[in-house]
């Protein structure tokens, strides 16, 4: 019934198979090549047979031999799920990020050069290819060919077509997660469920190859990962986000796209910053920020400078002071000038005393520097399970009588804190 690659309804298929609607469901779902696709179910190996993606190969994937797929493989990653045979000899395999080569693994944030899924073939597939090559990757009789192309040439509508029906699932993706119906998946829209739907809907849009989607894709502001794309700051992990609604978490993940994205010249600039103003004050909202911006800035180098500079510039109350240097610091911890990042620290509770992400830091700092009595101070004042951590750590050294040493670098408080990105000298948190 899939044979014409049209795509077939699943009440179709469950009365002229004479099976129940769940069990065809799971059968359906597990096979690689079987895709929904618009208003039913599609052999993708046919309905893609001819179609060519153009990929850039990076200097990681070169070393590693692997192709990522997050973007503009991903729905060769999908139908290489079980296997699909080399044009040469061998298969390709998909693999998801924990089983793909350590040259190609990393703990850089999504955009920034991790990779959530790949292409591995037999060793030394890609050998006869450099770094920065367009390959052009070709599904053909059900079997796949790499070759190095030209950039290709395109039609700017097919472009645009391509960029509509993302914008499509991706807002539909927003929504459902939203709603709660995206179950524990980020709100992303699968490109591989896109590119599927385009060829039943507009295959001209595919006959013939488009640039990388990766560069179209990023030159909206969006990012990809796993076969995926989101807004620029969508949280591919949800752990950091496991505590918020839906409504609020939207909000964090937003914001932090927005300062991402930030640029001065906009003409939405000073909206923007009115916009990250109001996130700013949500506590919720900055912890998360707080947390991002020092992790994307040790990670990956990513500046926030231009965007923090403009809101510390805006800020008209001790509330959005606070807020702002409490960024800073933690951008500029992050950097490792854990110096300047203490004393911002300070500034941010001289603005608003009561700012918990900004008490907590100042906690750990004055715990790494030895002071723990400081330290069990500053913690008092936090109602955070990080702080009931920190201070059962603390607690034993910080009460013990005059006299007994307590500020040696074997304390509790700075032994669980020396492996992180904090405390790697003094005076550091």
């Amino acid at each position: 019934m899939l044979a014409d690659s049209r795509p077939v309804a699943l009440d179709q298929l469950v009365e002229r198979m004479g099976v129940r609607r769940g069990e065809l469901l799971t059968f359906l779902q597990r096979q690689p090549h079987l895709l929904e696709a618009g208003t039913g179910w599609v052999d993708a190996l046919r309905l893609a047979d001819g179609v060519a993606f153009v990929h850039e190969l990076s200097a990681a994937e070169r070393e590693a031999d692997v192709l990522a797929a997050d973007d503009d493989l991903a729905l060769w990653a999908v139908l290489a799920d079980g296997g699909i045979p080399l044009a040469g000899g061998g298969e390709v395999w998909a693999r998801p990020l924990p089983e793909l080569p350590a040259a190609v693994r990393s703990t850089l944030p999504a955009g920034s050069g991790m990779i959530g899924q790949g292409l591995v073939g037999p060793d030394g597939w890609l050998a006869g290819f450099h770094a920065g090559d367009l390959l052009r990757v070709q599904l053909r009789g059900g079997v796949l060919t790499v070759r190095a192309t030209a950039p290709p040439e395109y039609r700017p509508e097919h472009v645009a077509v391509l960029l509509a029906a993302c914008t499509a699932a991706l807002g539909q993706a927003m929504e459902r997660y939203r709603d709660g119906d995206g179950g524990g998946e980020a709100p992303a829209a699968d490109l591989a469920g896109v590119l599927a739907e385009l060829l039943v809907t507009r295959p001209d849009v595919l006959a013939d190859p488009l640039p990388p989607l990766r560069s179209l894709l990023r030159a909206i502001g969006w990012e990809t990962f796993g076969g995926h794309v989101g807004f620029a700051g969508t949280a591919w992990n949800l752990t950091p986000i496991r505590n918020l609604s839906r409504s609020g978490a939207m909000a964090a993940m937003t914001t932090l796209g927005m300062m991402l994205t930030w640029d001065e010249m906009h003409p939405d600039g000073g909206q923007t910053i009115e916009l990250l103003t109001r996130g700013l004050a949500v506590p919720e909202i900055l912890g998360y920020l707080a947390d991002e911006v020092e992790r994307r800035t040790a990670t990956a180098g990513t500046s926030f400078a231009a965007v923090l500079d403009r809101l510390a510039a805006a800020a008209g109350t001790p509330v959005e002071r606070a807020a702002t240097a409490l960024l800073a610091a933690r951008a500029a911890e992050g950097a490792g000038d854990s110096v300047t990042a203490q004393g911002l620290v300070e500034r941010a509770l001289a603005y608003r005393a009561d700012l918990q992400p900004a008490l907590l830091d100042a906690a750990e700092y004055a715990a790494c520097r030895g002071a723990l009595r400081e330290a069990d101070g500053y913690l008092r004042r936090i109602d955070h399970p990080s702080a009931d951590t920190l201070r059962s750590a603390v607690r034993p050294c910080s009460t013990r009588p005059p006299g007994v040493a307590s500020l040696d670098a074997t304390s509790p408080a700075r032994a669980d804190r020396a492996a992180s990105t904090r405390c790697a000298a003094s005076p550091q948190r």
